[in-house]
C-alpha cells in the first residue's frame, strides 16, 4: 500500500497515513509463529487509539495491549490475522476498518515470533466492547491529546536492566512492546511532545506478570 493516504482519509490522520506509506514494509509470510496487531484509531479531530487490558486468564495478564494475536490457517494474510482478532476481542467489523499500512515487522524479546503492525482507523461511531471475557477484560479508547500529556509519559525500567517509553494513564501501566509502538506512531502522526525522560519508573510487579 505504498503511496500518500488514501482520499478518504481523516485530516486528523493524514500526517500518520502519509508517514506509514513512507516507513512500512511487506508484512512476512503468513504461518505458524507469525502475529499481526491492530493499531486502530478513530476519525474524531482528536483520535482514540484503541487498546485492550489483558485477562486474567492469560499470559501478561492485566497488561495494555493492542487488539491482535497468532497466525491460524485461515488467515490469508497477517492483516487478515489482525482484524480477525480485533473482531474476537473487542467487536471491530473488519469492513469497518480503513488499511493505512503495516509498520515494520517487530520481535518479542521472549518470544522470536515476529509481530506486524497493522495501521488503520475507523469512524468511532458506538461502542467497541469485551467479545470474550477469557482474553480482554476491558477495552481502552485512549485520545492522542491524553497519549502526548506530559504527565502521562514515563521512562519504564525494565526487569532486565533496559528502559523504554512508558504510560501511566489512571490506574493503568502501558510499558514494553506496545509501548513502542505507540511511541512510533506518535512521532509518525506528528503529535509528539517534549516529556521528561528522566522520570524513571520500574515496572510495577503487577504488570511483570507472565
Amino acid at each position: 500500500m505504498p503511496g500518500p493516504a488514501p482520499e478518504d482519509t481523516p485530516g486528523s490522520l493524514r500526517t500518520l497515513a502519509d508517514a506509514v506509506a513512507r516507513v512500512q514494509a511487506p508484512p512476512p509470510e503468513p504461518g505458524p509463529g507469525t502475529a499481526g496487531v491492530l493499531t486502530l484509531f478513530s476519525a474524531d479531530d482528536d483520535p482514540e487509539l484503541v487498546l485492550t487490558v489483558r485477562s486474567q486468564l492469560i499470559r501478561q495478564p492485566g497488561q495494555i495491549s493492542f487488539p491482535g494475536g497468532e497466525w491460524e490457517p485461515g488467515d490469508a494474510s497477517l492483516v487478515d490475522t489482525a482484524l480477525r482478532e480485533a473482531g474476537e476481542e473487542v467487536g471491530l467489523r473488519a469492513s469497518d476498518a480503513r488499511l493505512l499500512g503495516c509498520l515494520p515487522t517487530s520481535h518479542l524479546v521472549r518470544g522470536v515470533r515476529p509481530i506486524v503492525p497493522v495501521v488503520a482507523w475507523w469512524d468511532g461511531v458506538g461502542d467497541l466492547a469485551v467479545q470474550d471475557a477469557r482474553e480482554v477484560a476491558a477495552v481502552r479508547r485512549w485520545p492522542v491529546s491524553v497519549l502526548v500529556a506530559p504527565e502521562s509519559r514515563v521512562t519504564a525500567l525494565h526487569p532486565g536492566g533496559s528502559a523504554g517509553p512508558a504510560w501511566v494513564i489512571g490506574d493503568d501501566f502501558l510499558w514494553g512492546f506496545t509501548a513502542g509502538v505507540v511511541d512510533r506512531l506518535l512521532r509518525l502522526g506528528g503529535w509528539e511532545r517534549a516529556w521528561d525522560r528522566a522520570r524513571v519508573i520500574p515496572v510495577p510487579a503487577r504488570w511483570r506478570r507472565w
